[in-house]
């Protein structure tokens, strides 16, 4: 499949994660394990660099949102507090996870010449496809080989890499099952989204 073809199906199936209710969110669960350990590693790693703001963002929904109290005291979180607050992080979880399957399953190359076919329908409007795919690239080079500091101080300490690099993109043309596929993922969103609007 061309990436871009896999970016764009990537981009709807986040779509579609947002659009889940607590209901279908269950049924992703047994799937997750179908795409193997070095994802769910990874996707592990993301969840803990995540933590604090997952935890926040659920401590905000919990008590924030209006309902009825689970327990009887003035600062009980509610009902529907707890249960939107679960399914938001369920939401994240899902999205941080086919992250990890998209930089598992595409090779670096492979990801910017997606990114780069998609962001050259955008040339019309004054966006430099090129220059965006470059920057890109050097942010997800640095924060894959970047040693962890132990404090924030120490990123403003490290060394700047002079070493020049050459970075090669090769777009294929796309084919008649890129298009299908793509179809196809339409199809299943309208479909989900007919659903969805049945259950609310």
């Amino acid at each position: 499949m061309h990436p871009s073809a896999r970016l764009l199906v990537w981009l709807l199936a986040v779509v579609a994660i947002q659009s889940l209710d607590g209901r279908f969110l269950w049924l992703l669960v047994p799937v997750i394990p179908l795409f193997g350990r070095a994802a769910l590693r990874r996707c592990g790693q993301l969840v803990a660099r995540s933590r604090w703001l997952l935890a926040s963002l659920w401590l905000i929904l919990a008590w924030g949102v209006p309902g009825e109290a689970i327990w009887d005291a003035p600062l009980s979180p509610s009902r529907e507090g707890v249960f939107d607050a679960s399914v938001q992080l369920a939401r994240i979880a899902l999205l941080l996870f086919s992250v990890a399957v998209l930089r598992q399953t595409m090779a670096l190359p492979e990801l910017m010449t997606g990114i780069h076919r998609l962001l050259g329908s955008l040339r019309p409007l004054g966006l430099n496809p090129d220059r965006g795919v470059v920057r890109l690239l050097l942010v997800l080079e640095y924060l894959d080989q970047a040693p962890r500091p132990a404090v924030w101080h120490e990123l403003i300490d490290m060394p700047e890499s002079s070493a020049g690099e050459v970075f090669e993109l090769r777009d294929p043309p796309f084919s008649n099952a890129d298009r299908l596929t793509i179809a196809l993922v339409f199809a299943c969103l309208g479909v989900l989204a007919w659903f969805g609007r049945g259950y609310a």
